[in-house]
């Protein structure tokens, strides 16, 4: 298939554009096309001369004209008679231009971002077939001019000819009515482009009604009525203006036409619907050869966006003028400055404050209002203004007059649609006064630290709160007993310090030292670490000159020690007591069981033909008998102690027996985990066998706490008791020791029985199922080996024993291992 070769010419300043233009011609597969290109105006019409292109893409900006007066001289220039048609092309839409363009010889009109390689296509096609059907046109009027020509000349020569010449007329006549068709082809294309533009053109009568002899179809999408309608007169062509313009626009039009010039106006219409839009209309007065008016031709186009996009910026006008005066009388002291730190804007506060007038601080920089001292600081709060787009920030400033007040900053960052700093406003408020007050307060402060400095000596915590509960003053006492340093305390709530336990008795506390003056009482409290202090709390309320209450003053005595060690001591003598009870019972019910597991076992012996059912009467006899004698050995266990067999031993061992066990004979409900550490244990001097039986114990409870299943962790690492941890917990010693865990996530032990559950004889579990001597048992133990047993639980969640035993030192353990 041979391509039809058509010369474009692309004029555009812009190199990427002409590569796009190029790269979407070389896509048409049906043509093919010789391209040429240019920069300039100047450099498109050299080209023209030279070359001869077929159509023209224009760039409606170019570095050396517009589109316009291209045009302007492309008809000046005559190069509309070679066929040569120009295409606009243009970075946005105006229709203004369009039609400017359109009526100054444009063959059509384009927006870039719109340009596809089919719309160019179509473009180019459209061109193509325009030329073509001038070309024709112009081919038959010629061809017609010669034919006419021969015709006198062979009727005059040669009527001989009469035959042929009239077969040479059909022939022309054919040809005639070909250019006839092109014509009407042509001006179908330019009615089609007429209803492709962003409006509707009209040829009307120059009266009242504008009876409209032509409108294009583009008047439907303005106005809502149809185009038959108007041109048909089933309605009035300018009923459609709103009834308040009517008028001034009919005189406006006459006026032109008087004066025989074009008019253009600005009005509003009523759409069908009852929308009211904003359109622009230009047109003019179409004269005959005698001077008369015959008709008005013109363009519409619906500027209703434009109006809008008007009255909203004259609105920001008006806000921008009514936000400057407020801004203007604000009491907060306000400026702008632009990004080299200049000041743009003013008002008065802002002047009035460091001396100056609005005017006279305008292209000042801001250096000069801050004090020489500060400025480095005040530079470091822009450089974070820049980077998080605000900042606050207290400085002393500078006035007019050299004398230094104190100020406080709050400076946004403004920036342009493309990111990019314009400068910031800066907001000052005068805090002199505030500064005053701080360092009054700040003196009045240091005299209370002055004279609170003689009370760290005490070895009470003693600490002043103000009355919204913040923390003024903090003792040596006081960071000692609840772990709080004194940077971490001032000025913080001691709500946010000390969780108390019994915050409902600290409230009444509190509401009685300001009704009264003064209260005192114990108080249980929570340190830092989270253990729990029990303190003997002394508060009195601290007055002004003027008699007002402004502080508490509280002094608290550290009675944990003494309530631990009372606590032990009741319950040593109740342990006393039920071990020497238990050991005469134990004694008593031992000599009883004696014989009858004595007889027991002899009266099958003497007695050889006792029947089945009476054998196992025996055995069930003996069987109780035994274990009510194993009972009776756990008792004299508890109550006098067991001679320990202590050795060196390392626990990871007796740990995985114990994990071997349990899982073999616990139910599969129940999950198993062991942790011993990535570290290798210490080791301990122990007898294996009773530590042995105080692990089985703890794994059997953990096991009757979950019936329905659950998970049991046994666990064991080593640990360093510190001297807090000491204090706190009584029964440990300074040292290293290993800390095995059983964890169950069973039921949970509640509070009222957690005191209780190491007591002898004391169980949980049903009769028949549980003696009571179990935990205490293993607690014995435990503190014949200089350890101790602490229990955490909480309800529904489970439970956690923790048996502490003394580690010995690294070299016992590496001189055990080499010898084991």
């Amino acid at each position: 298939m041979n391509l039809t070769t058509q010369t474009v010419l692309l004029v555009d300043d812009c190199l990427e554009d002409r590569i796009t233009y190029r790269r979407y011609l070389s896509q048409d597969r049906h043509h093919s096309y010789r391209i040429l290109e240019a920069e300039t105006g100047q450099e498109a019409f050299l080209l023209c001369r030279q070359e001869f292109p077929d159509v023209i893409l224009l760039d409606y900006l170019l570095p050396d004209m517009d589109g316009l007066e291209f045009l302007g001289k492309f008809k000046k220039n005559q190069f509309e008679q070679a066929n040569l048609s120009v295409v606009i092309l243009t970075g946005q839409r105006d229709e203004k231009i369009a039609v400017e363009a359109m009526k100054n010889g444009a063959a059509e009109y384009l927006v870039k971002k719109n340009l596809t390689p089919e719309s160019l296509r179509v473009v180019l096609k459209n061109v193509r077939e325009k030329q073509a059907a001038l070309n024709a046109q112009k081919q038959a009027e010629e061809t017609l001019q010669f034919y006419a020509a021969e015709l006198e000349i062979k009727v005059q020569e040669r009527t001989a000819e009469l035959v042929q010449a009239n077969l040479q007329l059909q022939q022309e006549i054919k040809e005639r009515q070909q250019a006839e068709a092109a014509v009407q082809e042509s001006e179908r294309r330019l009615s089609t482009l007429i209803n492709s533009l962003p409006g509707y053109v009209y040829r009307a009568t120059n009266d009242r009604n504008y009876t409209p002899e032509f409108i294009s179809q583009g008047v439907f999408a303005i106005t809502e009525y149809k185009q038959e309608d108007l041109v048909e007169r089933t309605i009035s062509c300018r009923q459609d203006i709103h009834p308040d313009d009517a008028n001034w626009v009919w005189d406006k039009i006459q006026q032109a036409i008087a004066n025989r010039q074009p008019y253009e106006c600005e009005y509003r219409i009523i759409t069908k619907s009852g929308t009211q839009k904003w359109v622009w209309e230009r047109g003019q007065g179409i004269y005959t050869e005698d001077g008369e008016l015959e008709f008005l031709e013109g363009f519409v186009t619906d500027i209703s966006e434009q109006q809008a996009a008007l009255r909203e910026r004259k609105s920001a006008e008006i806000g921008l003028r009514e936000m400057s005066a407020v801004l203007s009388n604000a009491v907060e002291g306000i400026s702008q400055l632009d990004s080299q730190g200049r000041y743009l804007m003013v008002n008065q506060a802002y002047a009035s404050a460091v001396g100056y007038q609005p005017e006279e601080m305008l292209g000042m920089e801001w250096q000069r209002t801050v004090h020489p001292e500060d400025i480095e600081m005040v530079t470091a709060a822009y450089q974070q203004m820049l980077r998080a787009g605000k900042v606050e920030v207290e400085a002393r400033g500078i006035r007019q007059d050299g004398s230094i007040f104190y100020k406080q900053l709050n400076m946004i960052a403004v920036y342009n649609e493309q990111r990019q700093l314009t400068g910031h406003y800066c907001f000052m408020k005068d805090i002199s006064e505030r500064q005053a007050a701080l360092r009054e307060r700040k003196s009045a402060e240091q005299k209370i630290r002055e004279q609170a400095a003689l009370l760290d000596i005490a070895s009470d915590a003693i600490y002043v709160r103000d009355l919204e509960h913040r923390i003024l003053f903090w003792n040596s006492g006081a960071e000692r007993l609840y772990g709080w340093t004194v940077a971490e305390t001032v000025g913080r709530k001691t709500s946010e310090l000390m969780c108390h336990r019994s915050s409902f008795e600290i409230q009444e506390a509190i509401k009685t030292v300001l009704e009264v003056g003064s209260w005192q009482g114990e108080l249980q409290k929570l340190t830092k670490s989270g253990n729990e202090a029990i303190v003997s709390s002394r508060m009195t309320l601290v007055r002004d000159e003027a008699g007002q209450a402004k502080s508490i003053l509280t002094v608290d005595t550290d009675i944990t020690e003494k309530k631990q060690i009372e606590a032990q001591f009741y319950r040593a003598q109740r342990l006393e007591s039920l071990g020497t009870l238990a050991s005469g019972i134990a004694h008593d019910i031992n000599n009883i069981l004696t014989p009858i597991i004595g007889f027991a076992q002899l009266l099958p012996l003497q007695l050889p033909n006792l029947d089945a059912r009476n054998r196992q009467m025996l055995e069930i006899i003996t069987d109780n008998a035994k274990r009510g004698a194993e009972l009776v050995k756990q008792i004299l266990l508890f109550a006098q102690g067991k001679p320990e067999q202590r050795v060196v031993i390392q626990l990871k061992n007796l740990l995985k027996e114990i994990e071997h066990i349990v899982k073999e004979t616990f139910p599969n409900s129940i999950e198993i985990f062991s942790d011993q550490g990535t570290s290798e244990l210490w080791t301990i001097s122990a007898d294996p066998t009773q530590i042995y039986q105080v692990l089985i114990n703890l794994c059997v409870n953990a096991r009757d706490a979950m019936p329905d299943g659950g998970t049991l962790t046994i666990a064991a690492e080593n640990q360093f008791f510190d001297r807090n941890y000491v204090r706190m917990n009584l029964e440990a010693k300074i040292g290293n020791y290993v800390v095995i865990t059983v964890s169950d996530t069973g039921c949970g032990v509640p509070k009222e029985i957690k005191e209780r559950i190491f007591e002898p004889f004391f169980t949980t579990k049903g009769s028949g199922k549980g003696t009571g001597l179990g935990l205490s048992t293993a607690l014995g133990i435990v503190k014949n080996h200089d350890g101790f047993v602490n229990l955490k639980s909480e309800i529904g969640k489970g439970s956690q024993f923790q048996v502490c035993l003394p580690a010995i030192d690294t070299k016992t353990t590496q001189e055990n291992s080499v010898s084991k």
